[in-house]
This record gives structure tokens, C-alpha cells and sequence, in this order.
């Protein structure tokens, strides 16, 4: 069954605010693990180098683990269940998929790019889409890797305004419902002739 997502409207040379964003469910294993993972290990990279940066962790059902880390370090965010998720892409400059494992394509890539963000991903992250590194989005593996692609684009995001326009027009033109639809229809009229 392929996999759509809804595009919002796009917002060129927005102010950055220094804000990067991981967004799931955080009762999902992969995706705690994942959260734990850059906060402590990417995140103290990036602090050290613009100390006003923020991290957000967004998304219902934190465990205590995760609740510690912002008791820990007031820069780090954990949200629990939003009202509204659309005020959290508002906010965020960077929106990063930190996954090591997991299956299947990552709705959460697809939800970012179509809010119009630069997305930072592992390569695991990514598996099972179409998405490119320096095309649609940005990957990296290791945590000094990941932290110093964060930094670079805090401190240059107009530099990576084609990459992030790239990932948007993607998922417009092939990943919107209509598009997966129509998709869908051509295939069953292609089987009918």
C-alpha cells in the first residue's frame, strides 16, 4: 500500500530560531532510542557551538528516560502529545530522523519534507524512500557527523534552501494523496489494456 502525506504551505528565508525537532511516537522503541541517542550524543556537540540552540522531542507517550533528559539539560524539550503538531513544524528550523532501526518507509521523512524542512537523517532513516543525501535532504551516521551538519546548517540555512526546496517539490509532486491516487489509477488502467 504505498504511503502519502499532506503538503503545507512553504516558507522561503524563514527566520532561523536555532530549533531542531525530532517528531513520533515515543512509546515506539526505535524512536526513543533514537531521541536518547542525539540528545546525548549530538546534541552536547551542537550546544557547545551555538549554546542558544534548542532540542525538541515531540511526539505522545515519552517514557521517564526521556522526560530525564529535559530535567537534565533545560535546552532539550520533550513534549508528550501535542494539540497541535503544525505549531511544532512552525518552530523548528531542523527536523532530524535519528532512527539506527526500524522498518519500512519512514512517514515521519515524508511529514517534514512536506512541511517544507530541512531534514538530517541516518541512513536507516531514509531506507525504504526515494530520497537522496544532498538532493531532498541531508544523512549522516556518525554523532560528530550528524552534529556538525546540524551546525553547518543553523549557521548557513540559506545555503541549504535548494536542498530543502528539492525534498518539498518531491513530496508534492509524489507523495501528496492525489498524486498516490492517480498513481494508483494509472496503474489499474495500464493492467486493463
Amino acid at each position: 500500500m504505498p504511503v502519502g502525506a499532506e503538503v503545507h504551505r512553504y516558507e522561503e528565508n524563514k527566520d532561523n530560531q536555532n530549533i531542531i525537532s525530532y517528531f513520533g511516537k515515543m512509546s515506539y522503541p526505535a524512536n526513543a532510542e533514537a531521541a536518547i541517542w542525539f540528545s546525548n550524543n549530538v546534541f552536547p556537540i551542537i550546544q557547545k557551538e551555538i549554546p542558544e540552540s534548542k532540542f525538541y522531542i515531540v511526539g505522545k507517550d515519552p517514557s521517564k528516560n526521556l522526560l530525564n533528559l529535559s530535567e537534565s539539560n533545560s535546552n532539550i524539550v520533550v513534549t508528550g502529545t501535542v494539540d497541535a503538531i503544525e505549531d511544532y513544524y512552525k518552530q523548528t528550523d531542523l527536523v532530524v530522523v535519528p532512527l539506527n532501526h526500524g522498518g519500512g518507509v519512514k512517514v515521519k521523512v515524508l511529514e517534514a519534507l512536506g512541511y517544507g524542512k530541512l531534514v538530517i537523517s541516518t541512513v536507516k532513516g531514509i531506507e525504504g524512500t526515494i530520497f537522496r543525501n544532498q538532493a531532498e535532504l541531508l544523512t549522516a551516521e556518525s554523532a560528530t557527523d550528524f552534529a556538525y551538519i546540524c551546525i553547518n546548517a543553523l549557521q548557513n540555512f540559506s545555503y541549504y534552501e535548494g536542498i530543502r526546496k528539492c525534498g518539498y517539490e518531491n513530496i508534492r509532486k509524489n507523495f501528496t494523496w492525489k498524486a498516490v491516487v492517480e498513481r494508483f489509477e494509472q496503474e489499474l488502467n495500464h493492467l486493463k489494456s
